[in-house]
Formats: structure tokens, sequence, C-alpha cells
């Protein structure tokens, strides 16, 4: 689980305050604006948890949200327990990133991974929006599900 979470930690990156999600259409005027801004406003989380956090902080809200998000896909994910380690890790990326009812939405790649077919599974990862959002990421863990030994 290790790999996963330094895997995480950089596709996502750390950030001190709350960011607009890159895939939200917003003028970059408006994104410096909020930038510039948000340091400023005293904005608190939680129980009255100040930001801006830390990174220990944002570490231990990785692992509790993939903890849950684990627990998510055994639930809502037949295949999801008799999947290689490799592929759950693969999975459960992609679900930190998207989330388990978006993730389940793969239909085809779901198919693939029935049928231990990380090939086809790679391919159908690929051809989606999420890849064509995230880029490098989805490139690189669709190259860990192709190296799958099925």
């Amino acid at each position: 689980m290790l790999n996963l979470i330094e895997q995480i930690m950089e596709y996502e990156g750390f950030r001190e305050y709350p960011y607009i999600d890159p895939i939200v259409d917003v003028s970059d005027e408006f994104r410096k604006q909020y930038n510039k801004l948000l340091p400023k406003l005293n904005l608190t989380i939680g129980y009255g948890t100040l930001l801006p956090i830390t990174k220990q902080e944002a570490e231990y809200l990785l692992v509790h949200r993939l903890n849950a998000i684990i627990n998510e896909m055994k639930k809502e994910c037949l295949v999801y327990d008799k999947l290689p380690k490799q592929a759950k890790e693969v999975l459960n990326n992609m679900a930190y990133n998207l989330g388990v009812p978006k993730l389940c939405g793969f239909k085809k790649m779901w198919r693939a991974l029935e049928d231990d077919n990380y090939q086809a599974a790679a391919a159908e990862m690929l051809d989606s929006k999420w890849a064509n959002d995230v880029g490098d990421r989805a490139i690189r863990l669709a190259e860990q599900m192709r190296n799958i030994k099925g």
C-alpha cells in the first residue's frame, strides 16, 4: 500500500489550501484571484481546524480516505477481491481520483478484468474522458495494468 500512497501523493500533489479542480472550467484570472485571496480568509475545515493543513495532516486524510475507498470497492465491485494486488492498486488509484461510482461506470474495463484480460482493461482505461483529463497519470496506470501477469 505504501507504493499506492506514494503514487497518489505524486499525482495529486500537496496543497495546504483548497484548490479548484483543474477540470473545472473557470478563467485563469479567477484561479489567480482565488489563490491570492485564500491565505487571507482564515478558512477552517472540520471541527474548527484552521487552514492551511500540514503535509502530515494531508497524509493522514489520504490514508483514511483510501481505506474508505478500498472498503467501498470491495462492496461495489464484485470482481475486486479476486484481482491481483497490482490491479487493485491501479483501481484504488483511479477510484481516489474519480470516486468509486464513476469508476464503476467503466463497464468494459470491468468485463476485461473479470476475464483476467489486463491488456484490454488497460485499453479501456485509456479510452475514456478520465484519461484525457489526467493525461500522464492514465498512461502510467494503464501501463501498470498492462504489465500484470494473468
